[in-house]
């Protein structure tokens, strides 16, 4: 989604333009302490829209005006990040933790953009000196284990993961990506009655994670519960129309419920949004009951779906 100058932070950014302009036209002017505040909200209300190249020249024009402003220089490092400007981030990075070698934050920010560098042994590496030095920091638990998961260690995930569990965190954020993270480990690794009890509140407090929301509609299937994974297919569709999530849907009404007219509804829409596995069009074959089999078989080799 491409973001708009729309809202508080364009106001801000509005606002902050007009007394840049205005004072700076003017005789006397802004201290420099006050012109590299300004700026330095400017970069964050840049950096809050995404704007990431105006958000970093901003921060650079106020610490061109207050070389100690450290927050500036964070938010310039964050700015980099977001930007892809790895090396440039961790320049930043590395000259603030000469100052402060045990400061989390700015490790927590290093370990991430090592991360998004695609160094993720380097990446795992920052998180446990992390919790050498704060063994309960939430962000270096929840983030190694999402980097434990990527490698398919799972119990060294979850061992991560159930120590968050026991904390008293108040960010909801948090914990529907803890819950999230936990279902998505039993699900990968084919657990899927465990995996249905983490990924289900995705449903109610989290509509909007597709990802979670495909996982669990294919617990469902796997448990063989058809009626939730239909309810769950739908929810999804609602918000993309997902050839595989209608042909699967398709699947249950021609295989499972034996309801040949919302079946054959469900793979017509499949197909008009482009689905084309002949491997899973041959397996509908296998499944179907006898009655159905010439219907369905005329729409699949009408459309090239059967050899």
């Amino acid at each position: 989604m491409i973001k708009t100058m729309t809202g508080r932070s364009c106001n801000l950014i509005f606002i902050l333009l007009l007394i840049l302009f205005t004072f700076c036209s003017c005789a006397g002017g802004l201290s420099r302490k006050e012109a590299s505040k300004l700026y330095y909200n400017l970069g964050n209300a840049y950096f809050d829209l995404g704007q990431n190249d105006k958000a970093s020249d901003a921060y650079l024009k106020a610490l061109s005006y207050d070389k100690k402003m450290k927050i500036a220089s964070f938010n310039l490092a964050k700015s980099y990040i977001e930007a892809n400007k790895f090396t440039d981030a961790i320049a930043i990075l590395d000259k603030m933790l000469k100052k402060e070698p045990k400061n989390v934050i700015l490790l927590s920010a290093k370990a991430y953009c090592i991360y998004r560098f695609g160094d993720t042994e380097k990446a795992y590496e920052l998180y446990n000196l992390i919790l050498r030095i704060d063994s309960g920091n939430v962000e270096a638990l929840f983030n190694s284990a999402v980097i434990k998961v990527e490698e398919g260690s799972y119990t060294d995930a979850l061992e991560k993961l159930e120590i968050l569990k026991t904390k008293k965190i108040d960010d909801d954020k948090i914990l529907k990506r803890i819950n999230s993270k936990i279902g998505e480990i039993y699900y990968n690794a084919g657990e899927y009655y465990q995996s249905i009890d983490y990924l289900k509140y995705t449903q109610e407090n989290d509509p909007e994670n597709i990802g979670n929301l495909k996982m669990l509609f294919d617990s469902y299937i796997q448990i063989q519960a058809y009626s939730s994974a239909i309810d769950i297919g739908n929810q999804i569709l609602n918000d993309e129309k997902d050839k595989d999530i209608l042909f699967q849907i398709s699947f249950i009404y021609l295989t499972a419920i034996e309801d040949r007219d919302k079946g054959i509804s469900f793979l017509s829409q499949a197909i008009a949004e482009g689905f084309s596995d002949k491997e899973k069009a041959s397996l509908l074959m296998e499944k179907l009951p006898k009655e159905m089999l010439r219907s369905i078989s005329t729409i699949l080799k009408k459309e090239k779906l059967l050899d």
